[in-house]
């Protein structure tokens, strides 16, 4: 900015890049005002105007906490946060303690309450969107996939109805009790991790073979698949051949 060059200690016009808070402005116009975080944030709010505007299509008004921030950009403070603005691991003992003393009664909310809506009605507005109907058509095409995809699709699908359709909790839970992650388990999770519900885990991989990338064509993802499918059948062979020989031994002890 050159803030301690001598030409600017003669004229703040030399500056390359004044600060804007050097400045009062006429109006201040913050659009989608609640994308704002860390210091951009800051920085809006340390600007000087005779108004302010703030714009949002979606402006959070569901208590206290988000009216107060809406406030915090036309510079009125509605009153002190009931609970400190940080998270556990950033309070210290001390708020933690003071944050637990501290019984807030019900009319002490009711008048937040109250604060967040006086200001909600002298100081927002709310423009009706002046807009027809979308007019829209749903068409639906059917695909047939290739062999391998489908063979990658029903794969999921089987296990998924194995599973009676339960969602990723389910599995996390069974790993939580100390139960074995097989691979196929493993790529379920994988699967889920992003998904709401089962059925929008097969539609992921209706639509792609291969949502990690790590394969190059479905058919390499579905030869993949066969190779695991292979090593955990002989890994089964080699389990059962121990289990029934440890089981002749004991029947030969006890005879």
């Amino acid at each position: 900015w050159g803030l301690k060059s001598s030409a600017a200690d003669k004229d703040w016009k030399q500056l390359r890049c004044p600060p804007l808070e050097m400045f009062h402005f006429s109006r201040v116009v913050v659009d989608e005002f609640t994308y704002l975080s860390g210091r951009d944030r800051e920085m809006v709010l340390n600007l000087k105007a005779t108004f302010r505007w703030v714009l949002s299509g979606t402006p959070p008004v569901g208590g206290f906490a988000d009216v107060k921030g809406i406030a915090s950009f036309l510079g009125i403070h509605l009153g002190v946060d009931e609970a400190p603005p940080f998270s556990k691991k950033e309070q210290t003992k001390a708020e933690k303690f003071h944050h637990f003393r501290e019984m807030h009664t019900s009319a002490w909310h009711a008048r937040r309450h109250q604060l967040a809506q006086v200001f909600l009605d002298r100081f927002v507005r709310q423009n009706v969107a002046e807009i027809d109907e979308i007019p829209w058509e749903e068409h639906i095409e059917a695909v047939t996939l290739p062999p391998a995809e489908r063979a990658i699709y029903m794969e999921l699908e089987h296990h998924l109805q194995a599973m009676e359709m339960k969602t990723v909790k389910a599995v996390k839970a069974s790993n939580k009790r100390g139960a074995g992650e097989s691979d196929k388990e493993a790529r379920l999770r994988e699967v889920l991790g992003a998904s709401g519900t089962p059925e929008e885990a097969l539609l992921k991989r209706c639509s792609h073979f291969d949502l990690a990338g790590a394969a190059s064509s479905a058919r390499a993802a579905c030869e993949e698949v066969v190779a695991v499918r292979e090593a955990q059948l002989e890994d089964c062979k080699k389990e059962l051949t121990e289990c029934i020989a440890e089981a002749g031994a004991l029947h030969d002890a006890i005879a």
